[in-house]
């Protein structure tokens, strides 16, 4: 679809207006959006984001700023990590393990922990003894059987809750 104002360019911008119960949609470009003082409201997201994690980098645990290896680069697309730090955008799914020492000491920041503790809060999880645990393998395998997978999964997390209360 071309720009209704230009005529030109294609459209990749829609304007919907809703006036006194009338609809009226227009069809821009982005040059022509921009003229009209109409921005895309995520496109500065990735330099808002990459200003965040340096900040965060920036301020440790004490108060000290993080010490990264000035020479951290992955080697697959070739991505530095202050790179990374202004962007906060990753190149590739090797930059991961590029960066891996760093991402961790970010990920303790963000996120209070650097592990994946499980995705039931506390307070959700259902508590179990072992031969509860096995009747409800059984009914997993049944679930599965009958194709019930969404019985499976609550199945699944219930026996996955128990296992690791056991363990503790």
């Amino acid at each position: 679809m071309l720009c209704e104002v230009c005529h030109q360019k294609t459209a990749t911008v829609k304007i919907t207006q809703i006036i006194n119960d009338t609809k009226k949609e227009i069809n821009l470009c982005k040059a022509c959006a921009e003229k009209q003082g109409l921005t895309a409201p995520l496109a500065s997201f990735p330099e808002l984001f990459g200003g965040l994690l340096e900040n965060i980098l920036k301020e440790g645990q004490s108060g000290h700023a993080l010490e990264t290896r000035s020479d951290a680069k992955c080697s697959k697309c070739g991505l530095t990590y202050q790179a990374f730090q202004q962007s906060g955008l990753l190149g590739c799914g090797h930059c991961y393990e590029s960066f891996i020492k760093e991402l961790k000491i970010l990920l303790r920041r963000i996120h209070g922990s650097n592990k994946h503790i499980g995705d039931r809060p506390v307070h959700k999880r259902i508590y179990m003894h072992g031969p509860d645990v096995e009747k409800l393998r059984k009914e997993l395998q049944v679930a599965i059987a009958q194709e019930q997978f969404e019985k499976a999964a609550e199945l699944r997390d219930r026996i996955h809750d128990a296992e690791r209360q056991m363990n503790l």
